[in-house]
Order: C-alpha cells, then structure tokens, then sequence
C-alpha cells in the first residue's frame, strides 16, 4: 500500500513583527475609533489610548494583544492608523501587511507589500516579505525577480540563499536547490532550517549524507523533534527498520504527544507489520495512529490507517467508525480520503 508519509501543509511565515517604538507626541491622532470590545486585555490598552491618543506604543501594543486574540478588524483599524501616523516607518507598512497576511486576506497584503516595495526600493526586509508571499502564491519567477534585485543589495544575504532554496525546491530543481541551500550553510554554519532542507532533499535521493545534515542540526538543537524525526524518516525510507524504529522513539522521548512523530512511527511499524504480519506489530501500529487522532483531531490520514490496522485485526466495526472520520476529515486532495471511501465500500 503507497502512503503518505507526512502530513503536508503550508507553513509560511510572512517575515514582519513587531517593532519596539516609543511614545510620540508630534503629530495629532485622526482616530476617533476606540470604542470598547467588552474584552478585558483589549479595552484595557483601548482606555491608556484615550488617554494618549498620540502614544504610538500603545497602538503596537492592541496590534498584538488583538493578533492574539484574533481581534483582526482592532488591529487592521490601528495598523491603518499607524501608516497613516507615520508614512515614513517601513515598520509601518510591514505591520499593516502582516495585520492582513495573518486574517488571511492575501490581496490586500500583496498589495501593501508592493507598495512599500516601491516606497522603500532599498528594504531587504519587505522584499524578502513579498518574495515568500510569491513563493506561497506559487509565482516562482516573480519571487525569483525579487531575490535577485536583494542580490544587487547584499550578496551575502543568507535569508534570500535559503528563499532561492526554497523556491528551487517547490519548482522541483533538486540540484538547484542542493546548491542554494549549500551556499547558506557555507556562509551560517548554525542554520538549522538549511541543513533540515540538505537532509530532506537528500533524503529523497537515498544519499546517505543526509544523516550528516540531520546531525548537523542535532547539533544545533539536540533535542529537536523534526529533526528527530527526519532522522528516523531517512532510516524509514531506505527499509531499515531498527534505527528507523530508534529515531522515532527518540522524538516520542522528546515529543510523546506530537500527532506527526505517532503517525510515522505508526507507518513504520504498519509496513513491518504487512511484512511479518505479526500481531504485536499490526496493534503497536494501532495504538500510533490512535495517539496521532488523540492529539490532532483532524488527522484523517491518521484515521484512515488506525481503520486500516483495526481491519487487519478483525474489528471491523471500529475500521468503519476510523474510515467515517477519514472521509470526513482528509482533505479533498489526499490520496487517503479515495482510500477511506473504496475501504467503506468493501465494508458494506
């Protein structure tokens, strides 16, 4: 049986934050929207704002305590505030993007990405910022424009090495990728995220200098979990079960609730257990995929497997329960919500 052998997913962290800023009192504040929420940590900075209406550090301050909270339309209002305050700060711009990056409006981000791009033609920072939004939105040539215009800026840039990177790697040009990612290293031998990607590619071209990158970044953080589990990944796909085994036990060690380690760990253990066909295996690789689900309610490939395991281990009644939730959790371009359904069918 071909399985998926991590959950993948976007994960894009727009490259704006916060910026410490002190109080001014040089300019007047046009704002007149600091109405209470009826939300204790809001309405209590919203009160200092009446305060001192032209107290810019309070505003910075309701931008994060919203994001937290997911007050978005607080924070777009005060992010809009503060360009308007102060349309010399790229801070500003940057924060007001990132307000709509994180309320997933991705237009309205793009927009003001370009245009503090075009205000501000020298911020490495913001071109960095709209170059990982074209590499989320797939536009790998626009994203690769930008990176080469930081290039003429600062050569030695590690963040556009490992962006390169990863755009090379999304366009699937291993070797490109291989390269870019090689070139960060070279210049920052503690970047952890490089030699994750070094390992990963590797990984995929059964090179065994792979565990060399893994261990690099052990050595960055030893007690980290992805890589972990990369680590035991390597072992997983080359056939070796013992270390693959060990390496996964190891990121339960350090992670025993973590849905990706249990449900790989469950793979593992479920292709031993098609092998052998041994028991103990088929119900160790149950209870994996039943801690994955516990802690990660959404997991359906998850679900998919434990009903798979639970088939093999003659309760059908809980398989068909496991291939319900599957079907009603997988998204709709995983390869195991077709499995989930063709497994419901043969149940009936």
């Amino acid at each position: 049986m071909k399985k998926k052998m991590f959950k993948t997913f976007i994960l894009a962290a727009l490259c704006v934050g916060f910026y410490a800023c002190g109080s001014s009192t040089t300019k007047t504040n046009p704002d007149n929207s600091n109405k209470l929420l009826g939300i204790p940590e809001i309405d209590a900075i919203t009160n200092k704002i009446i305060s001192n209406p032209s107290d810019t550090a309070l505003r910075y301050a309701r931008i994060k305590t919203a994001l937290k909270l997911e007050e978005f339309p607080m924070a777009l209002t005060d992010a809009e505030f503060l360009v308007r305050f102060d349309s010399t700060r790229v801070e500003n711009f940057r924060l007001l993007a990132d307000v709509y990056y994180q309320s997933k409006q991705i237009n309205p981000c793009m927009d003001v990405l370009e245009l503090t791009v075009k205000k501000f033609p020298k911020d490495i920072y913001t071109k960095l910022s709209l170059a990982q939004m074209h590499l989320i939105l797939s536009e790998h040539d626009k994203s690769l424009i930008i990176l080469d215009e930081v290039a003429k800026l600062n050569s030695y840039n590690v963040d556009a090495m490992y962006l390169r990177g990863l755009v090379y790697k999304d366009q699937y040009d291993t070797l490109k990728a291989l390269a870019a990612f090689q070139e960060v290293v070279q210049q920052d031998a503690q970047h952890f995220e490089a030699y994750i990607q070094l390992g990963e590619l590797n990984t995929g071209l059964k090179n065994p200098i792979a565990l060399q990158y893994f261990d690099n970044a052990l050595r960055i953080d030893s007690s980290s979990v992805l890589a972990l589990r990369k680590k035991a990944f390597y072992y997983h796909w080359q056939g070796q079960f013992k270390p693959a085994l060990e390496w996964y036990e190891k990121a339960t060690v350090a992670a025993p609730l973590n849905p990706d380690v249990a449900y790989n760990k469950g793979l593992l253990l479920l292709d031993e257990a098609e092998r052998t066909n041994d028991k103990k295996l088929w119900e160790n690789s149950y209870q994996s995929f039943k801690i994955a689900t516990q802690n990660d309610p959404q997991f359906g490939e998850a679900y998919f497997y434990r009903g798979f395991c639970a088939e093999k281990l003659g309760d059908k009644t809980a398989a068909k329960n496991d291939y319900d939730n599957a079907v009603a959790t997988c998204r709709q371009d995983s390869p195991e919500l077709d499995l989930a359904r063709e497994a419901l069918k043969k149940l009936q």
